[in-house]
């Protein structure tokens, strides 16, 4: 069985409720950590009103990590307008580390599978890709210069999925750190470029990791056909025929899955989940 870590940020709590109503299309996974700068009081409240089996969740405070890896801080870049972004990528390496979990699954709470998603056949891990498909060249000249190897394929991994293998990431790990002689966090960002025009790191963990996996294995893929949500109030074009997975993509949060803190309340929930359930 694989472990899941899903990463939330205080205004992916909302998110994060309604994917996990749709987590019986996740084969494999067995307990699930929810890595939080959110307090357990919030979490725990809230997980009893909208999940059957709260056991099956396991609460981590950011602030663990970052105990245990206070490199995870070095990953603030002061000016960012994105605030924390980088931040909560160095937590998703660092949980690789940090957790004894012979596989792994990371999961972002804002895509979720609509029809069933097995992520690892065996030892070997199933990666969602996006054929063809490149981004900001900064998420590959980090590959190079962290790992010494080049990008090994034109998939992308930015999927909001990814399986990893313990294995892989000790591996990894010491590659990286027998090269440059660092803490494996400290390497990896002291490895990044800043983009000429805006002065910003653009890095992203799915192709770092997903690309060192290839190094080490045979890997299996399953294309992502997403269906990107621009208004929560519309989802006249989802459906589990042509997608197969949901993304929320509003540009504004407001049009979005909201979350009351003071009542622990997913705002509409019944209405969107039944929106949801009943086109796909």
């Amino acid at each position: 069985m694989t472990a899941r870590a899903v990463f939330v940020g205080g205004y992916r709590m909302g998110h994060a409720i309604m994917s996990f109503q749709f987590d019986h299309f996740l084969e494999g996974i067995d307990k699930t950590y929810i890595i939080s700068n959110i307090s357990e009081h919030h979490y725990r409240a809230t997980l009893e009103k909208y999940v059957d089996d709260p056991s099956r969740f396991i609460y981590v405070n950011d602030q663990e990590l970052i105990d245990a890896y206070p490199e995870i801080l070095h990953w603030d870049q002061p000016g960012d307008y994105r605030g924390t972004w980088l931040r909560q990528q160095a937590l998703k390496i660092a949980c690789l580390d940090y957790f004894d979990e012979e596989s792994f699954l990371i999961q972002d709470p804002d895509t979720f599978a609509i029809r069933p998603y097995k992520c690892f056949n065996g030892k070997t891990p199933n990666f969602f890709v996006l054929p063809n498909t490149t981004h900001s060249p900064g998420y590959y000249s980090v590959i190079e210069d962290s790992l010494g190897i080049k990008r090994q394929t034109t998939d992308c991994f930015i999927t909001e999925f990814l399986p990893f293998l313990k294995e892989d990431w000790v591996a990894m790990r010491q590659q990286i750190e027998q090269k440059h002689n660092k803490h494996f966090l400290d390497a990896i960002i002291d490895s990044c470029q800043r983009e000429a025009e805006t002065n910003l790191i653009w890095f992203s963990e799915y192709e770092l990791l997903g690309n060192y996996a290839l190094t080490r294995r045979n890997i299996d893929t399953t294309v992502q056909h997403r269906c990107e949500i621009r208004n929560i109030g519309d989802l006249s074009k989802l459906n589990s025929v042509d997608y197969n997975c949901y993304v929320d993509a509003c540009p504004n949060l407001d049009d979005s899955i909201l979350f009351e803190f003071v009542s622990n309340t997913v705002i509409n929930f019944d209405k969107i989940y039944n929106d949801i359930s009943s086109r796909i």
